[in-house]
């Protein structure tokens, strides 16, 4: 690997050993295949016969020693220690494991927690399901986790609609983001959505807790799964599937024998790509040529370059010359037969007009390319909008601060990730925003889940709760409340949501200039 970016999944080439990465810290491999470190979002290194030696940033479990986790901190995935029990839970709150698997409880997020024979007493904050008298659920709420009734079948679900469970454990249905359904003896018969896959014949889920992403079981595949669902490794350290984010999984010598979930691609025999599914990152096949593409559906890659279809939420989809023929769903861009845009709909991820070449990303609102590379605007999660050169290195997606020609940052909204403006600097970033480096570089602290932030000389200025500070026309944070990240207004400077009212923006197109390349508009902001 020659090097990583955008959210550091590992990129190939020579011997497709991985010399580096980093952005969210995706595992790094170096001599044998070994991953030697770790950074970012920390999700489990390894080293030596494949076991994880340590975890940063949002602590996904580590592995250490028998393959017991030593430890975590972060966002407080639960940790493993002795027999494979968790001692304790911070952060997001995931379960705690005690004693004889029971969990003592938990905070945060409120995460289901279990008590005496492995019940769940109660449920908080967003509402994933409790257990309540055989382990069965009572009820669902907030995004609307699947609810367990009589023998651990699911009666209903809503939000968010993840798959429901009725008879021994089957999934009869599947619906709103589309969650794989499982039928019969745990095969798949169909998902929509975002529609992960799920994995059936001999690597059947055993179980999963937190975020309940599936986990497997059987010949050193995955023996379990908390938190997130980051897949952990046992046996020879090698991966047989994938599951949680489901970044790419190595096995025997380091190539990926499939990938999952968001659907980043997979590497098989030669550093190719099979196929791709879940969000519908484009995969590599044969020549690195994409042959298809679906959940999400990111624009694939076939023959030439060109993008055969594309479903999902319709991003755009390339065919022919590589130009987009339609665009459904979500309504991100299409692009016509000169390769500009006709129009947008739903959440408005930016359009491409004049010459409008997009060197590749798409989806919730990445930013896209157009004409020399200048981004007009940026939708949907509010990722970062770049301007006036507007150069972009990589790829962006939940909104990770990008740079540009002069390092600089417009603006950046929804998870407010740290946004650099002027100088480069970070005047203050707090919540999820993993930390930023500045002019001096240097972290005076952070608590909670904040990861340090940089302000000015490089120091911490603050950090609390999960309000996100963002930035006012001067770079200052102007105030924040509960977890109503503050909206920006014309100049820059937060105007205030209260409620759940994250700030709500929509990129009101003023006019499309065909054949320059641009598109003019401007922000319209509410709660």
């Amino acid at each position: 690997v020659s090097g990583c970016q955008g959210k550091g999944e590992p990129t190939l080439s020579g011997t497709g050993r991985v010399s580096g990465c980093q952005g969210k810290g995706e595992p790094t491999l170096s001599g044998t295949g070994r991953v030697s470190g770790c950074q970012g979002k920390g999700e489990p290194t390894l080293s030596g016969t494949g076991r994880v030696s340590g975890c940063q940033g949002k602590g996904e479990p580590t592995l250490s020693g028998t393959g017991r986790v030593s430890g975590c901190q972060g966002k407080g995935e639960p940790t493993l220690s002795g027999t494979g029990l968790v001692s304790g839970c911070q952060g997001k709150g995931e379960p705690t494991l005690s004693g004889t698997g029971r969990v003592s409880g938990c905070q945060g997020k409120g995460e289901p927690t279990l008590s005496g024979t492995g019940r769940v007493s109660g449920c908080q904050g967003k509402g994933e399901p409790t257990l309540s008298g055989t382990g069965r659920v009572s009820g669902c709420q907030g995004k609307g986790e699947p609810t367990l009734t009589g023998t651990g079948r699911v009666s209903g679900c809503q939000g968010k609609g993840e798959p429901t469970l009725t008879g021994k454990g089957r999934v009869s249905g599947c619906q709103g983001k589309g969650e794989p359904t499982l039928s019969g003896t745990g095969l798949v018969s169909g998902c929509q959505g975002k529609g992960e896959p799920t994995l059936s014949g001999t690597g059947r889920v055993s179980g999963c807790q937190g975020k309940g992403e599936p986990t497997l079981s059987g010949t050193g595949r995955v023996s379990g799964c908390q938190g997130k669902g980051e897949p952990t490794l046992s046996g020879t350290g090698r991966v047989s599937g994938c599951q949680g984010k489901r970044e790419p999984t190595l096995s025997g010598t380091g190539r990926v024998s499939g990938c999952q979930g968001k659907g980043e691609p997979t590497l098989t025999g030669t550093g190719r790509v099979p196929g791709c599914q879940g969000k519908g990152e484009p995969t590599l096949i044969g020549t690195g040529r994409v042959s298809g593409c679906q959940g999400k559906g990111e624009p694939t890659l076939s023959g030439t370059g060109r993008v055969s279809g594309c479903q999902g939420k319709g991003e755009p989809t390339l065919s022919g010359t590589g130009r987009v023929s339609g665009c459904q769903g979500k309504g991100e861009p299409t692009l016509s037969r000169t390769g500009r845009v006709s129009g947008f709909q739903g959440k408005g991820e930016p359009t491409l007009s004049g010459t409008g070449r997009v060197s590749g990303c798409q989806g919730k609102g990445e930013p896209t390319f157009r004409g020399t590379g200048h981004v007009s605007g940026c939708q949907s999660k509010r990722e970062p909008t770049l301007s006036g050169t507007g150069c972009v290195s990589g790829c962006q997606g939940k909104g990770e601060p990008t740079l540009i020609e002069t390092g600089r940052v417009s603006g950046c909204q929804g998870k407010e990730e740290p946004t650099l403006s002027g100088t480069g600097r970070v005047s203050g970033c707090q919540g999820k925003e993993e930390p930023a480096l500045s002019a001096t570089g240097r972290v005076s602290g952070c608590q909670g889940k904040e990861e340090p932030t940089l302000s000015g000389t490089g120091r911490v200025s603050g950090c609390q709760g999960k309000e996100e500070p963002t930035l006012s026309g001067t770079g200052r944070v102007s105030g924040c409340q509960g977890k109503e990240e503050p909206a920006l207004s014309a100049t820059g400077r937060v105007s205030g949501c209260q409620g759940k009212g994250e700030p709500h923006s929509v990129w009101q197109v003023v006019y499309q200039t065909i054949g320059t390349g641009r598109v003019s508009g401007h922000w319209d902001r509410s709660c």
